[in-house]
């Protein structure tokens, strides 16, 4: 399982990302890993080290992008507005991954706006999300279908370089990740250039501070221009390759809620939960 979330999950290459994962399925098991719903739904309180506000959290799993391959998850997080719209999406999964990541046995609490269904979860948000995965998951698998030699291995290179850069803008960060639709990884890691830029990935990875994110970017964008090369120039029309957001499948919706609101007695009168614990985020009735 941990290597099918390496292959599908950027997050899964996070080091301090992966050992709760590890611990999780040491103690719950796979079978009871796979009793946890698609399209499960939650409220959280916010941790009181977040800077974003309210707002939702949303996991999203795009179609596979050839027969019979996985389909991979895409992390979004919209920040609620005052006048109750929703903001530009924050993509960057390390990120988002400090405001959802909690114990156990943390109980969920009340959703403080209203909710148009029996969910807490915002419809028009969540067509919104699936359009925009949709239209971004369009452009690249088009532009990738013309650019000889590239691979799955640098298309998931690629996905967890821009979920690193995020916030950061390196100079020369279009450039790698152009080149990256237009070449086969697998047919670097061998060169000698290779070590380098597989160790400033690692740093970026561990970096905690935004001095320190900042310094790896730029050092991870020089070695992999310098390992891949620049972008080639592609004059030829790009194929377009239809993805529709009804392909689209909802994997998690969390509403991400200020201090202040009480536990939700909705939540505590659910029996039938899904680790059978008191206070779990996660039911079957969801």
């Amino acid at each position: 399982m941990l290597d099918d979330v390496e292959r599908t999950w950027t997050l899964g290459s996070t080091d301090y990302m992966r050992q709760p994962l590890e611990a999780f399925l040491t103690e719950a098991g796979v079978e009871r890993v796979e009793q946890i719903p698609i399209g499960v739904s939650s409220v959280r309180r916010l941790p009181s080290e977040w800077q974003r506000g309210q707002g939702a959290f949303i996991a999203l799993a795009g179609p596979p992008g050839r027969p019979g391959a996985n389909r991979d998850t895409y992390w979004r997080f919209y920040p609620r507005l005052e006048n109750g719209s929703w903001g530009e999406p924050l993509t960057d999964e390390v990120e988002i991954f400090r405001a959802i990541a909690c114990r156990r046995t943390e109980p969920r609490v009340a959703l403080p706006w209203e909710s148009a269904g029996p969910t807490v979860i915002d419809w028009d948000l969540l067509r919104r999300a699936a359009t925009e995965l949709a239209g971004q998951l369009m452009l690249e698998r088009s532009t990738a279908a013309v650019a000889a030699g590239a691979s799955e291995r640098s298309r998931q290179l690629r996905t967890e370089l821009r979920g690193g850069f995020e916030g950061l803008e390196p100079d020369g960060e279009e450039d790698l990740l152009d080149r990256l639709l237009q070449v086969r990884v697998e047919d670097y890691d061998g060169r000698s250039g290779w070590r380098r830029f597989d160790d400033a990935r690692r740093v970026l990875r561990r970096a905690k501070t935004l001095g320190e994110r900042r310094e790896a970017a730029t050092e991870l964008v020089e070695a992999g221009v310098d390992l891949f090369g620049a972008p080639v120039q592609e004059e030829d029309v790009i194929e377009r390759i239809e993805v529709a957001p009804e392909d689209i499948r909802l994997v998690a919706y969390e509403a991400l809620v200020a201090e202040g609101n009480v536990v939700s007695r909705v939540a505590e009168a659910i029996q039938s939960r899904l680790f059978g614990q008191a206070g779990d985020q996660l039911t079957t009735e969801e």
